[in-house]
């Protein structure tokens, strides 16, 4: 697996060729409740290269394994210090001995003191295809200050805004299957008792919020799909639908470019990553894995 090179050197090449204004965005990950048996090391934390910026738009870093010299390129043109808990801390990071699983692409041991972590509470669960985080990943960046412009207090949807999330909602799920018995699974429309809404963080341009089934509503170990959170961003009289499977982790203007960029987390089968928001979500990038 070492040796799948396609297309990734010429990413490389271009990621050199701006690696003066180039801005990168990575997160730390804390270990989950399940053995790590996708990683080559035993540290309980690890630092992950997700997306860097080229201009005024955002890339994710390769998802190609390459050559051990390569990455090591890519490590070395990384500043040594990053912005972490509003204040510079210097990481140094290097490669696991050996890239066996998919699951590594832009991981790295990043040697970082747990003693300098203030992890947060992980509320909202988030949880990977390998177990769920026992904190809240961390997000950073290269630049020297994350400025956050807008603030995204907690905040309730007005009744227009609630029928403009669930008309959209129903867009996406017109109808949901749910199992009542292992062997056993029916399907109809969802009703607004079937449904919960995750806290919307409200700014002065728009409102973000999630949505999902209640999960009271299916009667298995199993969960169908349709269960898991939809994410809306409501601004004005239009309403742009995110993802599914999704959660905001954190948001900042990670390239000193003036505007905001929301940082996401995205798990599915056999598909973990993140999604990065910019240009008022209007524009996305996103860095993915799979684990076998």
């Amino acid at each position: 697996m070492r040796s799948l090179i396609a297309a990734f050197t010429l990413l490389v090449c271009s990621l050199f060729a701006q690696e003066t204004q180039a801005a990168y965005i990575g997160v730390l990950e804390p270990e989950t409740d399940q053995p790590r048996s996708f990683t080559n090391y035993d540290d309980a934390l690890s630092l992950r290269l997700v997306f860097h910026s080229t201009g005024n738009a955002w890339e994710g870093m390769p998802e190609m394994v390459g050559t051990s010299s390569e990455l090591e390129k890519i490590i070395e043109s990384f500043p040594k210090s990053v912005l972490l808990h509003n204040k510079i801390t210097t990481i140094k990071a290097t490669l696991p001995a050996e890239w066996e699983y998919y699951s590594q692409l832009g991981l790295y041991n990043p040697h970082l003191a747990l003693s300098q972590i203030s992890w947060e509470p992980n509320a909202l669960k988030f949880s990977s295809w390998a177990g769920t985080f026992l904190h809240k990943p961390l997000v950073f960046s290269s630049e020297q200050t994350i400025e956050k412009k807008m603030q995204w207090p907690e905040s309730n949807l007005t009744a227009d805004e609630k029928n403009k999330l669930f008309n959209a909602y129903r867009k996406q799920l017109p109808t949901f299957d749910f199992c009542i018995t292992d062997d056993h699974t029916e399907s109809r429309q969802w009703k607004t008792d079937d449904v919960e809404i995750q806290q919307p963080l409200r700014s002065k341009e728009g409102v973000l919020v999630g949505v999902q089934l209640k999960a009271s509503l299916n009667h298995c170990d199993m969960t169908p799909d349709g269960f898991g959170p939809f994410w809306f961003y409501l601004h004005g009289n239009k309403v742009n639908f995110l993802g599914h499977d999704i959660m905001p982790l954190d948001y900042g203007d990670y390239n000193g470019d003036g505007k905001e960029e929301w940082v996401f987390w995205f798990s599915g089968y056999d598909d973990d990553g993140y999604i990065l928001f910019y240009n008022a979500f209007n524009d996305r990038s996103e860095f993915h894995w799979s684990y076998h």
